[in-house]
């Protein structure tokens, strides 16, 4: 199998220090390189974005600019870097070198001492360092999503344990739903014994962004069959792609692409409602998500059960 080439940005005013560098990572040999050269700093970013690179080098002594403020063009909007950088600094600039690290550089470099050996070495370096900083902002990221979940998790339970209506359990329930897992629109859906599916409660739902899914008997027919049988029922896109599963864990089925998901509130093999969520945009809910999403409806389906039995009285 073919290795794809190293992409490498030169942004080096110095024709002879850009070929000077190329031959340096030619004479490792250890892949394929492919270079894009830039004698300034203009115009760096929509370079990047056209040439996708893996690493950028990049001169600080830059004509009508220098490297420092080539980073700082370099960051998205939260003062991250965008790519690997090296910073080619000349000897005795520490404090330039600090604040380039600080601006998201991933390594430095300077030009007097650079060989074969030091800049493959620096460029790898900073690849790898700056996979290791996403990495850990993703874990971080990830956890501080699952700790705001957990939270809503428990402000809503408290909320339900409270709420005795049916109409309040179901508002209190769509509303931090689908806030949490990034819906476009919630309903609450009930089917009364011998009675037409209705909806209890509706967020979000703007009429121009989403076909109602609780508009019309293609969606209504099937959405009430898959209740009645305790399954939940999942549009994949919005041209009315169903499918419906039995549940054993409820939200298994949702380990697929969702535009539309109709999942039931069950209690006892008694299914008691659906709590439905759509989106826009269609997407593969995460593993997180989906763990709230269960506990939601456990939650939920004793909070309905309750609610329900408040209403008989």
């Amino acid at each position: 199998m073919e290795t794809e080439p190293f992409r490498i940005l030169l942004v080096e005013d110095n024709d002879a220090d850009r070929s000077y560098f190329r031959e340096c990572l030619e004479e490792i040999n250890d892949r394929p390189y492919t270079f894009l050269e830039s004698p300034s700093g203009r115009d760096t970013l929509s370079l990047c974005r056209h040439f996708r690179p893996h690493c950028l080098i990049l001169d600080y002594n830059l004509p009508q600019s220098n490297g420092l403020k080539v980073l700082e063009e370099l960051q998205d909007e939260f003062q991250r870097p965008l790519y690997p950088v090296v910073m080619l600094t000349g000897k005795g600039s520490e404090k330039i070198a600090v604040n380039a690290m600080r601006l998201g550089a991933q390594d430095y470099i300077v030009k007097t001492e650079i060989n074969p050996e030091s800049l493959h070495r620096a460029i790898h370096h900073a690849c790898d360092r700056f996979q290791l900083e996403k990495d850990l902002r993703i874990r971080t990221e990830e956890l501080e999503s699952a700790n705001a979940q957990l939270r809503d998790l428990q402000s809503i339970t408290s909320a339900l344990s409270a709420g005795a209506h049916l109409a309040d359990v179901a508002r209190i329930l769509i509303n931090q739903v689908r806030i949490s897992l990034k819906a476009d629109t919630a309903l609450v859906l009930r089917q009364p014994e011998n009675g037409a599916l209705e909806v209890l409660a509706r967020s979000g739902y703007r009429e121009t962004d989403f076909a109602d899914p609780s508009g019309g008997a293609e969606v209504i027919a099937p959405v009430a069959r898959a209740l009645s049988e305790g399954k939940a029922l999942v549009f994949t896109n919005h041209e009315n792609t169903r499918e419906a599963f039995p549940l054993v864990v409820e939200v298994e089925v949702l380990r697929k692409t969702v535009a539309f998901v109709a999942a039931p509130l069950r209690l006892n093999d008694k299914s008691l409602a659906a709590l439905g969520l759509g989106f826009i945009q269609p997407r593969t809910l995460t593993p997180s998500e989906l763990v709230y999403l269960d506990l939601m409806l456990r939650q939920c389906s004793e909070a309905v059960a309750r609610a329900n039995l408040y209403e008989e009285e």
